[in-house]
């Protein structure tokens, strides 16, 4: 256990100082919690661009922890660089998907989870494999429209149906922008239109993240992608009945927005969000996502090792002053109390002598007083005993009333309470029932 905090310690210093000079995107200045993930490489060969699901993590109880805001936004996941790692919390029962990339053979990579109080977290869609479809409310692309995909993941390996966009009926009437089914490495934006197929195309694209934009304008179709431009010469695409479908899982692993604008001016929007429903944050063309449920390389497995406060909580100061008056009024008795912080209520022959003898030794007022008060009652029994002798007589009846009657002189003094007269009359009827032995 040791150990494993010395480890977590190193993480967390080189996660939150290790990056410094470094383009972060989120900010954990105020985080409030934070977990250890532990991505694990079992094969015995290198696991390549993975997308892991995260065990241990339950988004719905988070939120009701109050780890978590409503949303699921106030969080972020950092490699032990520091770095922003893409990541998509769950949504209902589907686990958090996060992207650690390449992990050796054999390997782990370790990421913290920071949670509370955190902002700009690198919060992306992972889709499934229906990708998300969208209802034709979609205002018609025609001759001036533009799509734009930021921070896409892509496999850029040939194979069929790997479409990024796909807005097709037949032959003449459709827009798709897909990995070429032939090529790997070409990505490519085709129109059909009754006129004829347009395609641009781009080559040398490597798997991987990317801004990718498509769109048409003034004849010219232009597939642009980190900034590098292909254009063709195109019709505009031709109004359809079918709807649209976005990112199918086979090409993309993940992207952080999708928008769309007609000549210029915006349209629709879309982003993660905490739900089954991507709501259009500029339309009413809301979308209806997949999410990815299972690990890309099954020898690759994620979970949630730890989690615990940031900083440990300080205790609020605090000073003896700040203590509420429990007692307010002033108490009063109608009756003279027996005795007061065991000083007898009553006076005595040379009680202040006993008194000041007892605070020079520190000793309870109270002792002295019993032990000479005991010391009393036993001389007067021994009176009594030895005129009971010399009369010829050995009454222990007598004896009995004389130590009563000390007794009882020393409980109204206060020397003795009531109850030592119960402990004297127990030893007392010892005695009775011995004499009484004795005689038989």
């Amino acid at each position: 256990m040791k150990i494993f905090r010395i480890v977590t310690a190193v993480l967390l210093f080189i996660s939150v100082f290790g990056s410094f000079g470094a383009s972060l995107a989120s900010d954990i200045t105020g985080a409030v919690y934070y977990g250890v993930i532990n991505a694990i490489n079992s094969a015995a060969s290198e696991a390549i661009a993975v997308a892991a699901n995260i065990s241990g993590m339950e988004t719905a109880d988070f939120i009701n922890s109050g780890y978590l805001n409503a949303t699921a936004t106030n969080c972020a996941i950092r490699n032990a660089s520091g770095v922003d790692a893409p990541f998509m919390p769950g949504v209902g029962a589907n686990p958090w998907v996060f992207y650690p990339g390449n992990i050796a053979s054999s390997g782990v990579a370790n990421y913290i989870l920071y949670v509370k109080g955190v902002t700009g977290g690198k919060i992306v869609w992972f889709p499934g494999a229906t990708g998300m479809t969208v209802p034709n409310t979609i205002t018609a692309p025609g001759a001036n429209f533009e799509f734009t995909f930021t921070n896409v993941f892509i496999n850029t390996d040939a194979g069929a149906t790997k479409n990024i966009i796909e807005h097709f009926e037949d032959a003449t009437h459709g827009l798709r922008l897909r990995v070429s089914s032939s090529v790997s490495g070409t990505v490519e934006g085709i129109v059909s239109a009754p006129g004829g197929t347009f395609t641009v195309s781009a080559a040398g694209i490597a798997t991987g993240e990317h801004d990718i934009t498509i769109g048409l304008s003034g004849g010219t179709l232009t597939l642009t992608i980190d900034g590098v431009a292909s254009t063709v010469a195109s019709d505009a695409v031709p109004a359809i009945g079918a709807g649209w479908t976005f990112c199918l899982d086979s090409v993309v692993m993940y992207v952080e927005s999708i928008a769309y604008s007609q000549g210029g001016a915006p349209v629709s929007a879309w982003a993660w969000e905490y739900g089954t429903t991507f709501q259009d944050s500029i339309g009413a063309n809301d979308g209806t996502p997949s999410f990815r449920t299972t690990t890309t390389d099954a020898d690759v497995t994620a979970t949630l090792s730890s989690f615990m406060p940031l900083n440990e909580p300080d205790a609020p100061a605090y000073s003896v002053s700040d203590s509420p008056d429990f007692i307010t009024g002033v108490i009063s008795a109608n009756e003279t109390p027996l005795s007061v912080n065991g000083t007898a209520a009553l006076d005595y022959p040379l009680k202040e002598l006993i008194d000041s003898v007892s605070d020079d030794g520190d000793l309870p007022r109270q002792w002295l007083p019993t032990i000479l008060g005991t010391l009393c009652v036993l001389f007067a029994s021994m009176i009594a005993s030895y005129f009971l002798k010399s009369s010829g007589g050995m009454s222990i009846f007598v004896k009995s009333v004389v130590n009563i009657v000390g007794y009882g002189i020393l409980i109204a003094l206060n020397i003795f309470d009531w109850w030592m007269l119960l402990i004297f009359f127990i030893f007392e009827q010892s005695i009775w029932f011995a004499a009484k032995e004795r005689r038989e």
